[in-house]
């Protein structure tokens, strides 16, 4: 197997430059039994494989999309009465992260309507990008804050916790989103969720071994059959309990050309307690 691309996990977006990491033609055949390739960071991540969520474990639960475009979409989560977490990759490629372009973005919350006159939709005044992002590959420190107009009534959503310890990586998993549920599906307007335990740490390593290493991210193990992919960006990462966020969505390394399709790869996911102290 031969790793191509890194997928981030708004939609299917294979970028030509190779990653910063990879210095181009990575040679991971020794490792892999592979010829050599490049690896770069795309766009994918929807919940393949799982199952309906209740809301009623969600009650955090958010979904950003731009006004004028339908077909884009992200999973967030709301931290405080006017704060939202995200990924920080969803408000570029959604063409959003300049502050002129903030009153172009919705935050919806409960189910995906994605419409101004909704009730449960709230505007943005404020968006914090981690500083040492940077929207190229690698895509490091994939993580932003939204802080809205208003704070959202406690009746249609409550924040949820950030769990501030450094992660069990022996622990299953569970992770949520309003991405596709097939690899040429539609976002889904129902809340998915799907159980991950820690996945291959070669093909993690390959492209994030110092960020592994500091605990900046987590990898989970991901197959076709079982999967986050486009629209899942952003989405959350709990503990066996539920109670307590540990991570958010950001990519999908894929595998021989393939991300959400990929016969067994890993989903990329930015570890909260990272960044606890000196951003969020």
């Amino acid at each position: 197997m031969r790793i191509s691309s890194l997928a981030l996990s708004f939609g299917f977006f294979a970028f030509g430059t190779p990653s910063a990491l990879a210095k181009n033609n990575l040679k991971l055949e020794k490792r892999l039994g592979a010829s050599p390739s490049s690896a770069t960071r795309s766009l994918e991540s929807r919940i393949i494989g799982g199952s309906n969520a209740s809301l009623d474990d969600y009650k955090y639960i958010a979904y950003l999309s731009v006004v004028g475009r339908n077909e884009f979409k992200c999973t967030a989560e709301l931290i405080a009465p006017n704060v939202v977490l995200a990924a920080a990759h969803c408000l570029s490629i959604g063409g959003v992260a300049d502050s002129s372009k903030w009153d172009q973005i919705q935050v919806g919350f409960g189910a995906v309507k994605g419409t101004a006159s909704d009730e449960n939709t709230y505007s943005v005044k404020n968006v914090v990008i981690h500083p040492s992002y940077v929207n190229r590959e690698p895509y490091n420190n994939d993580i932003a804050l939204l802080f809205l107009e208003d704070c959202v009534d406690p009746d249609t959503a409550v924040p949820v916790e950030i769990d501030t310890n450094p992660v069990n990586k022996s622990d299953t998993f569970k992770v949520a989103g309003f991405g596709y549920t097939s690899v040429n599906g539609s976002p889904s307007t129902t809340l998915k969720e799907l159980s991950l335990s820690l996945g291959r740490q070669d093909y993690c390593n390959a492209l994030f071994a110092e960020d592994n290493a500091e605990g900046k991210i987590i990898c989970l193990g991901v197959s076709a059959g079982s999967t986050v992919c486009t629209g899942d960006s952003g989405g959350p990462m709990v503990g066996s309990d539920g109670s307590k966020i540990q991570g958010i969505s950001s990519s999908i390394i894929t595998v021989n050309g393939k991300g959400c399709d990929a016969e067994s790869t890993v989903a990329i996911y930015v570890l909260l307690s990272y960044y606890w102290d000196d951003f969020i």
